[in-house]
């Protein structure tokens, strides 16, 4: 039977996940076949892990015009985000962003525009219809969808959920898998007039690298790959959302063989953050659910952490005439000052993991005239600092809804204290540098005016000449600090990057490299791309899809 004479049926599922075809009875006169393309019998789920702010967040009490038990942290409900989120005040901010009061929140129904991402009209598959749709995206919802920001995951996950159940059709490969092949093989191909120029003979350079046979295409084959997504608390720490990734890792194995499939091991695919959690999760001392993941794909993850953290927490979120309109709201949302970021950031183990631990090159903190931090721990010398001006953190800015109470039994900075003790044991005690043995990972290494690799108080003005004992004066919590010197006389001081540097816009390139050592496979993108949006380069993707099939080749 020849192909138009065919037509292929949208799979759908059961409450349960069970796949399932459906097809309407049609007139004797129509003689075109109904095909339904059953998916194996040998499962690997790919389970992806977002980065810090990826995932939707609920809080138990109210604040502000935000109502308990209602989302707090929704990004795809621009209205929440600006009309509500963008107003809290510290004190709404740090009552309604406790890593106590939050926990993952899910929408009710996926966005229909999710299906625009799946191709699946034209002569492949019939169109779906609206019944259909609503099936696949209620499966989708079952297996996590609803927890993450759609806005920024949506497009990977539904590219993967497509492309790797169609692999071949009709025993070739299928044309869009040709053009995947093609992007990842030109990321590391060799050219001669490139090094006759002394430039690198390839524009990316790769660790481990080697192109997928017709063998390895045929191998991945042989598995279905339902896609699943892991929402967690990114204010909580890293190792709790570990321990919770693991529990969830056991949940969705078990529901696939409780079902009759082979199903034993995952494959996570992670962005940002989302590379310390799936480690975290693997670790033995930690989720030990390495045994139960075939392999990680690691995106853009910031293995050291990034000074821009540290410069978040004493300016806030720039905004200003110069930077566009989509930036100025965003740095509204998260806030444009110091006051307003430290009662969140101060207080969550998630985002105080991100700042850079002791594995990061020394020296990322420049003050004129005075030197450079950290010589050795960033910990003792910048985050632990209560009297420096430098300090990571103002002490009073840490606990506005309990400012000028009377009764305190532990007071704001020593919980501080408690959190930076957990954070740098994280880092140096348990995580270490420890990866997944089958890890792949990128990053990128191209030029960059947004990356952040170190920080500098530099000399703005003033009568006075930057010296070691310098008093603080007045500070404008964006940034800008007032100093009294021991003679007497002022000088100020602002915080500013240290110059261009090499990353993603987030991530530098110093960070994420700590990996390269301890995975088997790692790709330093020289072609830009900006951290958010990693995994909306076509490039990312290719590679993604080649990485998760050499991992299930090799299974």
């Amino acid at each position: 039977m020849s192909e138009p004479d065919k037509r292929y049926l949208a799979m759908q599922y059961d409450e349960k996940g069970n796949p399932y075809f459906s097809c309407h009875l049609s007139p004797t006169e129509q003689t075109r076949r109904a095909h339904c393309v059953v998916p194996p019998t040998d499962v690997i789920p790919v389970i992806f892990v977002p980065g810090f702010m990826g995932s939707n967040l609920k809080t138990s009490v109210g604040a502000g015009s935000i109502r308990p038990n209602a989302f707090c942290w929704f990004p795809d409900d621009s209205s929440l985000m600006l009309s509500k989120v963008a107003k809290l005040i510290p004190a709404q901010r740090q009552t309604a962003f406790s890593p106590n009061t939050t926990s993952v929140a899910s929408v009710d129904i996926l966005p229909r525009h999710l299906m625009q991402h799946f191709n699946v009209s034209g002569v492949e598959f019939a169109r779906p219809d609206d019944d259909t749709i609503d099936n696949l995206l209620g499966e989708f919802k079952r297996r996590g969808w609803g927890e993450l920001y759609l806005g920024s995951y949506g497009r990977l996950l539904a590219t993967l959920e497509a492309r790797l159940n169609r692999i071949y059709r009709q025993g070739k490969l299928e044309h869009a898998w040709q053009t995947i092949i093609e992007q990842a093989n030109n990321l590391f191909k060799v050219d001669d007039l490139r090094a006759r120029h002394g430039l690198p003979s390839a524009r990316n350079r790769a660790k481990g690298w080697s192109p997928l046979t017709e063998a390895d295409l045929k191998a991945a084959a042989r598995f279905w790959f339902p896609v699943h997504a892991f929402g967690y608390n990114w204010l909580e720490g890293a190792d709790d959302a570990g321990k919770a990734l693991a529990k969830r890792i056991d949940a969705v194995i078990d529901n696939y063989a409780s079902q009759g499939y082979d199903c034993r091991r995952v494959i996570l695919v992670t962005h940002s953050m989302g590379g310390l959690v799936a480690r975290a999760a693997c670790h033995p001392g930690i989720g030990g659910a390495e045994g139960r993941v075939l392999g990680i794909v690691q995106g853009v993850s910031p293995t050291a952490g990034a000074p821009a953290i540290y410069q978040r927490m004493r300016t806030g979120h720039a905004k200003g005439i110069f930077l566009d309109f989509v930036k100025n709201k965003v740095a509204e949302i998260l806030g444009t000052d110091a006051a307003l970021v430290t009662p969140v950031l101060g207080n969550s183990p998630g985002a105080l993991a991100l700042l850079p631990t002791a594995a990061y090159p020394a020296g990322w903190l420049a003050i004129d005239g005075v030197g450079a931090l950290p010589k050795a721990n960033p910990y003792a010398e910048i985050y632990r600092e209560r009297k420096g001006w430098w300090k990571l953190v103002k002490e009073e800015l840490l606990n506005p809804v309990g400012a000028g109470a009377s009764t305190v039994q532990v007071s704001p900075w020593i919980k501080y204290l408690a959190l930076c003790k957990k954070v740098e044991e994280f880092h140096t005690e348990m995580l270490g540098n420890a990866h997944h043995p089958n890890t792949y990972a990128h990053y990128s290494v191209a030029s960059s005016d947004e990356t952040v690799a170190a920080v500098r108080w530099r000399h703005t003005g003033g009568a006075g000449t930057p010296s070691a004992g310098l008093q603080l004066m007045r500070d404008d919590l964006k940034g800008k600090v007032t100093l009294r010197t021991v003679d007497g006389s002022s000088l100020e001081l602002g915080l500013t990057r240290a110059g261009r540097a090499r990353g993603d816009g987030t991530v530098p390139a110093e960070s994420a490299a700590v990996s390269e050592q301890a995975v088997r496979f790692c790709a330093a993108f020289e072609t830009h791309f900006e951290h958010a949006d990693s995994y909306e380069n076509r490039e990312v993707i290719a590679l993604t899809l080649h990485n998760i099939t050499r991992m299930a080749a090799q299974a």
